[in-house]
């Protein structure tokens, strides 16, 4: 986790999550990472950002207000400039369906809430280094 980034390369990340204090603790450590993080709490709002300048990673929430995280997933799949966008979802939906779900559309990573914050900010990191 104490690994950054080179400043020149600056991957931008989308984080779209409802809970504000969890957003502010991501968008921190994310930053201090050496990401560029943008924050959108509405997923009308983010579908919108994502389609007109895709980031590099899409940090996504299930339960959003306006478009849920799924069907904002599914939008960024039936879009040629967004279809291969890694997604990681972070959500409080634990059922098996939601995951299966959540997996043929293609997330990079479908990880519940609570979780353990370095491994995810790893997982991330390490994604964006093998596809820069």
């Amino acid at each position: 986790m104490g690994t950054h980034l080179p400043a020149k390369s600056a991957p931008r990340i989308a984080l779209i999550e409802d809970d504000e204090s969890l957003a502010l603790l991501l968008h921190y450590n994310l930053d201090a990472m050496g990401f560029d993080v943008e924050w959108t709490a509405h997923g009308t709002v983010a579908l919108r950002r994502l389609l007109s300048d895709p980031p590099d990673l899409v940090v996504l929430d299930w339960v959003v207000p306006g478009l849920s995280g799924i069907e904002i997933l599914r939008q960024l799949r039936q879009n040629a400039h967004t279809r291969t966008l890694p997604v990681f979802m972070l959500t409080a939906r634990t059922n098996p369906e939601d995951r299966k779900r959540a997996s043929e559309l293609g997330v990079e990573a479908f990880i519940p809430k609570p979780f353990a914050l370095g491994d995810v900010l790893s997982r991330m990191q390490q994604l964006l280094l093998s596809s820069g």
